[in-house]
């Protein structure tokens, strides 16, 4: 049995430097190699893959790294995981990333959620997993489908983002900032076009995942 996931965090809004960065994002592929990939997007709650024949442990120290959650597997060293997949909820994504193999995602009231990985039974998840130590370093990744518009006070924000077939998905009030997404990149290129020279307009960006570090939690049963 593969229990199902519950929900998880809303995307946070801060500055950062001379960046606008909306929400928490991902850091490349850790433990698995340049011929393998796993983004773990927590802003969207959204995974990528293209996985071949990647063990298990690899595959959750990997996890562990990017979700930030609390990791426990009962060891199976005969277990390899192929998959590809693109912006699955994080609940598919384990289900076509374990396969036959069991797991459980337990939410904890007080702390991260804890994902437990198993043969036999979840008792028997008792291996605490860490991310991985060969951790390359995490590069600036764009968000697709996305612009940052910085408008001029006064502007309606809503009607332009109507205007140009996107919609306000974020914002930063003090800066007159907006987070407007599209359907797809097609849509994005040509309301960065529409954007150019209009005067409403102070400044058109492009939108960056960054992965904040996650603060240390106290392992107990």
């Amino acid at each position: 049995m593969q229990p199902g996931l519950w929900g998880w965090s809303r995307p946070v809004f801060k500055r950062c430097g001379l960046l606008l960065c909306f929400g928490l994002g991902l850091t490349a592929a850790t433990a698995l190699g340049n011929s393998n990939s796993l983004n773990w997007d927590r802003a969207s709650g959204t995974v990528t893959a293209d996985l071949q024949k990647v063990r298990l442990m690899e595959l959750l120290e990997d996890i562990a790294g990017q979700s930030g959650w609390q990791v426990f597997v009962e060891p199976d060293d005969n277990f390899q995981t192929s998959a590809k997949f693109q912006n699955l909820r994080t609940g598919e994504a384990l289900r076509r990333l374990f396969g036959s193999i069991n797991y459980a995602v337990v939410p904890q009231t007080n702390g991260v959620p804890r994902l437990y990985v198993f043969r036999t039974a979840m008792q028997n998840a008792v291996r605490s997993v860490t991310e991985s130590k060969t951790v390359r370093k995490p590069e600036a990744r764009r968000v697709p489908n996305e612009l940052v518009l910085r408008l001029k006070p006064g502007t309606d924000a809503e009607a332009l983002a109507k205007l140009l077939g996107g919609k306000i998905v974020g914002t930063i009030p003090e800066l007159n900032a907006y987070r407007i997404q599209f359907d797809d990149e097609a849509a994005t290129e040509s309301a960065r076009s529409q954007l150019a020279g209009n005067p409403e307009v102070v400044g058109v960006e492009d939108n960056y995942y960054v992965d904040l570090p996650q603060a240390p939690q106290s392992l107990r049963v």
